[in-house]
């Protein structure tokens, strides 16, 4: 009888330890589907899904935010797997359906983005508050006229950046963001009926300059009305090599500074922005004003007339006696012959005070004209193939071609004149016009004819 028991005793507890053997073989048996390797480069979902399908329960996943500008990775693929701690699995290993599972996965780069907006405000209309939105999630909301900093971590990739009217969603301004470092910008909004303007004023991302690069510390729009010479030290503190400063000889009046910054070209593009990248050895061109003065051409053109005056000097008396006897001469005999450029004949023609004279201006895409008419008393003065259908009628106020002859031009409240005379004395084929400023232009004989049926289209304009 004890020893019927104490078998009985066995057999219960054979049969626990059996049954122990058996729920723990039953939680065992789940496999690795793949090895890790297998699934490197393979999107994590799908790798999150062979190991759920295959039994296994405790799954998670990690983030490696190191996707960036220039990455090869592929947003979502698998760097790793570990089964129960470790990398180095099998899959003929068996896991209790509860081991650890972790995929490590690539996912975009984040980056710190500080946005500062500069809003213009409204004294009387349109004085609405701004949202702004990036990607179209509010982010805060900024106070009429009043600008505010941000800073924002954003992941690599285009963003947009909306300012939309608190009031009215549909009224908005938008650009786009593309983030691929650490960044700086900064925008101006102003409010309108309709819109919320947006000006980019500059992105400045921050990154290690390559050699031979230069980046844009201020926008050009900084350098306005500074002197040439303080642009191009600037220039030159911020790397650049290649650096031309050209004058531009357009102070008269000196309304502006002599050196005055005109412009900045940077490898033939004007204008830049901060946060601009580029190479040290671009050509940089500073234009700025000087005076006209200054102009090579101008000192040249001076020292020619100089020297063509005191060449001319010694000739001029001679030349003047010679065409006087001329004169004397051919009013003795005149010459009856005519000429094509004035109703003068070759005897009357050098007077310069009777008849009709005409001459033009041979060069440029256009010709300009003057007709002197002694016989009526006028001076029409019109250009010819430039489009402009009217032609200038003026009275002659005195004088005559070989000493001067005097214009006026009485245009409301402004007056102003001109005076023409031949280049040499007696000598008509040659006419100079000086202006109001005492810049003289060249004009030479053309045909009389075809002169007048030209001025005959024109719509006549008296001052």
């Amino acid at each position: 009888m004890e020893k019927k028991r104490h078998n009985e005793v066995f057999t219960i507890l054979l049969a626990i330890v059996l049954a122990a053997c058996l729920f723990g073989c039953g939680a065992k048996g789940v496999n690795a589907p793949k090895t890790a390797d297998a699934y490197a480069g393979v999107e994590w979902k799908i790798a999150y899904d062979d190991f759920s399908n295959a039994g296994f329960k405790n799954i998670s996943t990690k983030e490696m935010k190191d996707i960036g500008a220039n990455s090869t990775l592929t947003e979502g693929s698998v760097e790793s797997i570990s089964v129960d701690g470790s990398s180095d699995y099998s899959a003929e290993t068996e896991y209790d359906k509860d081991a650890e599972v972790i995929i490590t996965y690539h996912a975009l780069a984040e980056y710190k983005a500080d946005i500062h907006v500069t809003f213009i405000g409204n004294f009387i209309f349109d004085k609405y508050d701004v949202d702004l939105l990036i990607d179209g999630e509010k982010m805060d909301t900024m106070k009429h006229g009043t600008g505010k900093d941000f800073q924002f971590v954003l992941p690599l990739g285009e963003h947009a950046v909306t300012f939309a009217s608190t009031k009215d969603a549909g009224v908005k301004g938008e650009t786009t963001l593309n983030v691929t470092s650490d960044l700086e910008a900064e925008y101006t909004i102003s409010c309108k009926s309709d819109l919320v303007s947006v000006k980019e004023d500059y992105v400045d991302y921050k990154v290690e300059l390559e050699e031979g690069q230069v980046k844009m510390t201020t926008s050009s729009e900084a350098f306005s009305g500074d002197n040439y010479k303080a642009v191009v030290e600037e220039l030159e503190k911020m790397g650049f090599t290649n650096i031309k400063a050209e004058p531009l000889y357009d102070i008269v009046f000196g309304f502006t500074d002599d050196g005055e910054l005109e412009s900045i070209t940077i490898d033939g593009k004007e204008g830049f922005k901060r946060g601009e990248i580029y190479s040290n050895a671009a050509e940089v061109v500073v234009n700025y004003h000087t005076l006209q003065e200054n102009d090579p051409a101008v000192i040249d053109k001076k020292k020619k007339e100089e020297e063509e005056r005191k060449a001319e000097e010694a000739r001029i008396a001679e030349e003047e006696r010679k065409a006087e006897e001329e004169r004397k001469a051919e009013e003795a005999q005149p010459d009856k012959t005519s000429v094509d450029y004035s109703t003068n004949t070759e005897a009357t023609v050098r007077n310069g005070n009777s008849g009709i004279y005409s001459y033009k201006n041979r060069g440029g895409s256009y010709e300009i004209f003057y007709i002197i008419d002694f016989d009526e008393g006028y001076v029409y003065y019109f250009c010819d193939g430039n489009g402009d259908d009217t032609c200038d009628r003026l009275k002659i106020d005195s004088g005559d071609l070989n000493d001067v002859l005097i214009i006026t031009y009485h245009d409301g409240d402004d007056v102003w004149s001109e005076g023409l005379h031949f280049k040499w004395k007696n000598q008509p084929d040659h006419l100079v016009v000086q202006d109001n400023d005492g810049f003289e232009w060249d004009y030479y004989s053309t045909n009389l004819n075809d002169a007048m049926n030209k001025r005959d289209q024109k719509k006549i304009r008296d001052y």
